[in-house]
């Protein structure tokens, strides 16, 4: 069985911030119909190989002299959980559609399908590299967060 790692995007989420860094009359609506053709409401963009996740225990620990220690879990949801993705050598108008999703979802959260669970993350930062003119990779890390 295949395992899916992915965000699907709307294309209503975007299309205000693309149409706020792309004034000029038509290119917003062309970089769109480039993404989602057809009219299709969304996309879904699935992350490159190399998709990293990164797990840590939070837990309180009591240490004595004799190296003897304590160990408890803090808190109901003890797993600290971080996940680095890419989206490489992409045509430029899929990282801007990317990158806009990431900012207008700046501080929210959002679902990602990691390995066919739905998971609520957050993205705080992500990096594009401009290797060519048209083609552009975009990399970040999304952090795991426990909201209903």
């Amino acid at each position: 069985m295949a395992r899916i790692f992915k965000i699907d995007v709307l294309k209503t989420e975007v299309s205000t911030e693309i149409s706020a860094r792309f004034p000029s009359a038509g290119t917003a609506t062309a970089l769109l119909n480039e993404v989602f053709p057809n009219s299709a409401a969304s996309k879904v963009f699935a992350f490159d190989r190399g998709f990293t996740k990164r797990v840590k225990h939070r837990l309180l620990v009591a240490k004595f002299g004799d190296g003897y220690e304590q160990r408890v879990r803090d808190g109901i949801n003890t797993q600290e959980a971080t996940f680095n993705f890419a989206f490489k050598n992409r045509p430029w108008e899929e990282i801007e559609v990317l990158s806009a999703f990431l900012d207008v979802k700046a501080g929210l959260s959002f679902d990602a399908i990691i390995s066919e669970e739905t998971v609520k993350v957050v993205c705080e930062n992500y990096d594009i590299n401009y290797g060519q003119n048209d083609i552009h990779t975009l990399t970040g890390n999304f952090r795991k967060v426990y909201e209903p």
